[in-house]
């Protein structure tokens, strides 16, 4: 078993060899996020999980007389998902020299023998006899005059699309016949060097978001966005310095806790991206669930309880605190007791909303401005 980035360091970076912009290339591409997804990555118990040979996404084999073919898979350019080369478990033939796979016009066939580099890459191009994946010929050099330089052309303008974001699959270096009857004539067999990069854009771990110091779960160091601090000021940092979170038409998930110390997961963004957005936050999970018996008026928050199961020993009413965003819904089961369970209709007002009786259930859900009711009906 090996690392399968190891293509990088057995083919092109090993020393005495020559280094092509592609695999620094791939770097930068990889950090902003374009390169091959791999199903295998988050196959833990596939055989194919560390392999980069036979059947493997990207991996690209050559003979002779310019054959190519290419082992398809999924990669990510400009944040878009494409299948090239048929996709996992599939191969697509090409042809060095083939006009319809190559970018732009070919070459011309040197007057001397001379190197090329060949860029073999995945693009948002599914046209026919390409298949998401282009090549392009680099500047051919005569070898004992310099070293053949990469095309240029692929990383500037590799494509007749929106999307002109790529990643590299391999160079293969080529000698050319000079004075042969055409590009593909003047190929020998080349030699590969695997550019691959993979990403792996998951699992995603969320570091826990506190204003206190590491392990600091207190109430008031919780970061909601909406009742406690905001994602621009966490208590850490001096005036004039804060953030440009809430003011920007950025979204951001992120993990802080319950004043209660449980853990918190929320997502915060422009509710309205048009005329005056305003930012809201919401609680995607953990659901909290509070079983009592009480004679005492309940309040809670948006990052609070929102499964409530209340047995009355008094009157009571329970009574939503602070902010809500669209779409929070509460739900309360009143299993027993004679007495009057409210669901007060708060902050538009403090009147009642639903007299919840004994054994009833109910769904609520704010729409930003009120409280509605959502379900109501007996438990049997």
């Amino acid at each position: 078993m090996v690392n399968p980035l190891s293509g990088h360091t057995t083919t092109s970076l090993a020393d005495g060899q020559s280094l092509t912009s592609a695999s620094i290339t791939n770097l930068y591409e990889g950090v902003h996020g374009n390169g091959i997804i791999r199903i295998d990555d988050g196959a833990y118990g596939d055989s194919n999980r560390k392999a980069i040979g036979s059947g493997t996404a990207g991996l690209v084999t050559v003979s002779g007389s310019g054959a190519v073919t290419v082992h398809g898979g999924y990669a990510v350019l400009g944040g878009v998902i494409y299948s090239f080369a048929g996709g996992p478990g599939a191969t697509t033939n090409y042809t060095a020299g083939n006009a319809t796979w190559h970018l732009d016009s070919l070459p011309s066939v040197p007057g001397t023998t001379s190197d090329a580099v060949v860029t073999i890459y995945v693009l948002a191009n599914s046209g026919t006899g390409i298949v998401n994946i282009k090549h392009h010929f680099g500047t051919a050099i005569v070898p004992t005059t310099g070293t053949p330089l990469a095309s240029t052309t692929a990383l500037s303008l590799p494509g007749p699309t929106n999307n002109q974001e790529i990643t590299i699959l391999a160079t293969l270096k080529y000698t050319m016949t000079g004075g042969a009857a055409n590009v593909t004539a003047s190929l020998n067999t080349p030699t590969v060097s695997d550019k691959r990069c993979f990403i792996r854009p998951s699992p995603i771990y969320l570091t826990p978001i506190t204003k206190g110091v590491a392990g600091n779960f207190a109430t008031d160091n919780a970061v909601d966005q909406t009742n406690k601090s905001s994602l621009d000021s966490m208590g850490i940092f001096t005036s004039g310095e804060e953030g440009a979170f809430t003011a920007s038409p950025f979204g951001a998930i992120w993990q802080s806790h319950s004043p209660d110390g449980h853990a918190r997961l929320y997502y915060s963004a422009r509710n309205d991206q048009g005329g005056s957005p305003a930012r809201k936050t919401w609680r995607l999970a953990p659901n909290e669930v509070k079983v009592l018996t009480t004679s005492s008026n309940q309040l809670f928050k948006f990052d609070e309880e929102n499964y409530w199961i209340i047995t009355t020993g008094g009157n009571i009413n329970i009574t939503p605190d602070g902010s809500f965003p669209t779409g929070h819904t509460v739900e309360i089961y009143h299993p027993s007791g004679s007495h009057d369970l409210n669901f007060i209709n708060a902050p538009a007002g403090t009147s009642t909303l639903l007299n919840i009786a004994a054994t009833y259930y109910a769904k609520l859900i704010f729409d930003g401005t009120n409280w509605h009711k959502m379900d109501y009906h007996a438990v049997s």
